[in-house]
């Protein structure tokens, strides 16, 4: 138990990663790089470390020269490699952590700039919000819905360039009359992009922020076609980004029918 305890995994993971100085763009998933045993492992390195839980999505960067490195702690993160065959065909492990017993701890996989897969969203949607966010489109699973089950809505972000702020991401299921809303809400999901470990001010010009939000459905939603929209507000005054869609204007972005089936 003192592997764990003591953290001797992630400072072995910070030795690590302070070697890869110098060659190139390093993710790291799905612990934050301020996290004390990283950050003491890494004092004094210049590695260009980013961190996001890949759980709740993944990110690309933009046209990479060189070699772009994930170290994933694999211990905690169980949907990473689940997501290399898709968007990451050419990735390769590079360094396999183990502890005390034997298990697979952690992983450092090398993505050459080659190594990328296409990024192509199911629905695309190529809307602009505020003057630095762009949504291209998303996927959504499954495609029928049940009452009482979840809609897994993946939004493709891509960074046009600095975000000046932190915006919340809304994803919404909009239908009828809705009595518990007052409304045509159905269901939703508020948050910061990637479980907020990824909130806008850190994305790089270029990036690709692929970003799921879960939406929980009610047991009584009527079976139907529902419309699903998405956006980003400033949570501090419910602000939301203006968006731009083709030369019109709005607030949100409408991102198609949903089907909804019996329970």
């Amino acid at each position: 138990a003192l592997f764990y305890a003591f953290d001797v995994g992630l400072w072995r993971l910070g030795q690590a990663l302070r070697d890869l100085e110098g060659r190139g763009t390093v993710y790291l998933s799905p612990r934050p790089s301020e996290h004390y045993t990283l950050a003491f492992a890494l004092w004094g390195s210049r590695t260009d470390l980013r961190s996001f839980d890949a759980r709740h999505g993944l990110v690309l960067p933009a046209q990479p020269e060189g070699d772009t490195w994930y170290a994933v702690v694999l211990h905690e993160d169980w949907r990473f490699p689940l997501l290399v065959d898709r968007y990451l065909p050419g990735a390769a492990v590079e360094e396999t952590f183990l502890d005390d017993e034997g298990r697979t701890y952690a992983q450092i996989w090398r993505v050459p700039p080659e190594g990328f897969g296409a990024v192509a969203p199911v629905r695309p949607a190529r809307a602009r919000l505020g003057e630095a966010i762009a949504l291209e489109g998303c996927d959504i699973e499954p495609e029928v819905a049940r009452p009482g089950g979840s809609l897994y809505v993946t939004l493709y972000w891509r960074a046009l360039g600095p975000v000046p702020g932190d915006y919340t991401v809304f994803t919404h299921l909009l239908g009828p009359y809705n009595p518990a809303t007052s409304g045509p809400l159905w269901a939703g999901h508020d948050g910061k992009p990637l479980g907020g470990s990824y909130p806008t001010s850190r994305w790089a010009a270029g990036e690709w922020v692929l970003d799921q939000h879960e939406l929980p459905l009610p047991a009584d939603l009527p079976p139907g076609a529902y419309q699903l929209e998405a956006g980003m507000y400033l949570l501090a005054t419910g602000e939301r980004l203006p968006v731009e869609v083709d030369g019109a204007q709005d607030d949100r972005v409408l991102l198609g029918e949903v089907t909804v089936g019996a329970p």
